[in-house]
């Protein structure tokens, strides 16, 4: 389908991600960004998802999870959550997606979350902001989004010329 004009917000969301993507699948994205929500703060400190492997075996398809951790005493632990794990991430997806939890070492470093910075707009971001969304005249809801959008290019150019 050709459009003219105006594209879909999902086909520039998709083409944004899709070398993020690639070939690990929309599953493992999913479960790389909530990684954290799923298995909980302590165990993703020392394990991360590497990959998803999967194939079939007698008809049915099957998927191994891979998680690295960063030593040898981090790997025997986790040994004894993969059951729960697993539990964990088929009861987010809402089916039996992984069968096997597989655990290799691999050296990586967990990254500090960042902390939080209040942004107020100046005056003139503020005015600039207001101008350029005034000139736009269609749907509210899209109004609001480049709102936000706008207001979100204007916070990170803060934050960079903060970290200068």
């Amino acid at each position: 389908m050709e459009y003219q004009g105006v594209h879909p917000l999902h086909d520039l969301i998709f083409t944004i991600n899709k070398p993020l993507i690639g070939k690990k699948g929309v599953h493992y994205q999913k479960l790389l960004k909530d990684w954290t929500k799923i298995v909980g703060e302590d165990l993703a400190n020392y394990a991360i998802p590497i990959k998803i492997s999967s194939f079939k075996r007698k008809n049915t398809a099957e998927n191994i999870l891979y998680l690295a951790t960063n030593n040898a005493a981090s790997s025997a632990e986790l040994v004894y959550h993969l059951g729960i794990i697993k539990e964990q991430i088929n009861c987010y997806f809402g089916y039996p997606y992984i069968q096997q939890i597989k655990v290799v070492q691999a050296s990586f470093q967990i990254q500090p979350k960042s902390e939080e910075v209040d942004i107020a707009f100046s005056a003139e971001d503020t005015l600039k902001l207001n101008q350029l969304i005034a000139g736009y005249h269609q749907d509210d809801s899209i109004k609001d989004a480049l709102e936000r959008l706008a207001g979100l290019i204007l916070t990170r150019k803060i934050l960079e010329n903060k970290q200068k």
